[in-house]
């Protein structure tokens, strides 16, 4: 969709504003300590790597799941609820890489989410990265003088996905199997569902869930000649019912 050369290295200041607040001002508990720290970075630089060089998609499936391993399992769960979250932030942390195919559209779709978080009682980190996703937007839209790239993508999925999954943790073993799925299926939003269509389409065609292709939701919308700016409002609006409607959930329960 751009006609000229656009670096991919925006996501290194999503990545680089985060770490100095968790070296400078975070809070000494669990989430914010230097493992957590630790795994964004993993994540974002294995993103970055394959910018770069292209790593195979299992490789970088198995790095997630095992920084998402770092986040859940020291944290007091029953052992299903922690599968089921590492395996849920992993999944989050592809589908954020598979919807950013828009100008602007990982970067507003993650300011939303977080701010949603400040709900839950959350303020200091959602805070931060709406800041800094806003802060890089000027950059990505609507003219793109920078792609966020696989690092700067996927360093807000996991981030997202780790985030709530630490602010739900103590409700969490109180679900059944059901409305746990559904639960983290409204707050993965718009990434999600849009990974959950993608998933099934490339089964019926006998195609990898990894394989690239121009179907995705925002595509679609722009083939039926919606501007995009109203695409990124439509999607927008989508994920935030869709969060809001999981969080509403959390505090009720």
């Amino acid at each position: 969709m751009h006609a000229g050369t656009v670096p991919r290295g925006g996501g290194l200041a999503l990545w680089s504003g985060y770490v100095l607040w968790v070296l400078l001002f975070s809070p000494a508990d669990h989430f914010f300590s230097p493992v957590i720290g630790t795994t964004v970075t993993v994540v974002f630089f294995v993103g970055y790597l394959d910018d770069l060089y292209r790593l195979p998609a299992a490789a970088r499936l198995v790095v997630h799941l095992g920084a998402a391993a770092l986040v859940v399992f020291p944290m007091e769960s029953e052992l299903w609820v922690s599968l089921l979250g590492m395996i849920w932030i992993a999944g989050l942390t592809s589908a954020y890489n598979m919807i950013d195919g828009l100008n602007g559209l990982c970067l507003l779709l993650s300011t939303g989410s977080f701010l949603l978080a400040v709900l839950l009682g959350a303020i200091e980190l959602p805070l931060l990265v709406a800041g800094l996703c806003l802060g890089l937007l000027v950059w990505n839209y609507p003219v793109a003088k920078t792609f966020i790239g696989d690092g700067g993508s996927t360093l807000l999925g996991f981030l997202w996905g780790a985030c709530m999954f630490t602010l739900m943790q103590s409700s969490l073993c109180s679900l059944s199997l059901g409305k746990l799925v559904i639960l983290l299926f409204l707050l993965g939003g718009i990434p999600a569902l849009d990974t959950a269509i993608s998933i099934v389409r490339r089964a019926r065609k006998r195609q990898s869930p990894f394989h690239p292709d121009r179907e995705h939701l925002h595509h679609r919308l722009l083939s039926r000649g919606i501007p995009l700016p109203a695409v990124l409002l439509i999607l927008i609006f989508i994920h935030t019912a869709m969060l809001f409607s999981g969080i509403y959930f959390i505090l009720i329960i």
